[in-house]
């Protein structure tokens, strides 16, 4: 039996609630977070495309399967709204990628804090700006960021601060302007 979410039912995933994306599913809903978690499972194909509202409480981004080990990906491309913090992490695997894929997939008043995680902003598709903030903060305690897009488009990816931990890498760029 399947089970679906009407396309514009709203979504509401508060403290110790968890919003689970399978493998290469879309969702374009808008989804308000405050405490609770999204995360991606059975396979790395997943985007949240919607409007995401991250409340006070925060917000986690689960990049492994919940009921294992398996680590994963997947993509953000909506706007994230709200100034709670943002904690990617792989669970107690290391190394899955949250894509911010477009000029929209930014959470520009929110801190965003890596655990064994990675960041791809990938500003390859979209209509192109002078500059795009990302977040208010980018704290990397391990993990990695990976920048992409087209040369042309001369756009700059914004953080207010950026913190880096022992162990954390950052490719894409030949120069932080800090």
């Amino acid at each position: 039996m399947a089970f679906s979410i009407a396309g514009g039912a709203a979504i509401n995933v508060n403290s110790q609630g968890e919003l689970a994306l399978q493998n290469h599913v879309t969702i374009s809903n808008g989804i308000s977070v405050s405490g609770g978690r999204l995360s991606f499972e059975n396979g790395n194909g997943g985007v949240y495309a919607g409007p995401i509202a991250v409340g006070s409480g925060g917000m986690e981004i689960s990049l492994q399967d919940w009921y294992g080990s398996t680590v994963r990906s997947g993509s953000i491309s909506g706007t994230i709204t709200g100034s709670g913090t943002i904690n990617v992490d792989s669970g107690i695997g290391a190394n899955g990628t949250l894509t911010l894929k477009g000029f929209d997939a930014k959470a520009s008043s929110a801190d965003i804090v890596l655990n064994n995680a990675n960041l791809a902003m990938d500003s390859s598709t979209g209509t192109a700006a002078a500059s795009v903030t990302r977040g208010n903060s980018l704290t990397i305690n391990t993990g990695n960021v990976n920048v992409t897009g087209v040369a042309s488009q001369n756009t700059n990816d914004v953080f207010g601060t950026l913190n880096f931990a022992l162990g954390a890498n950052q490719t894409g760029y030949s120069t932080w302007t800090l």
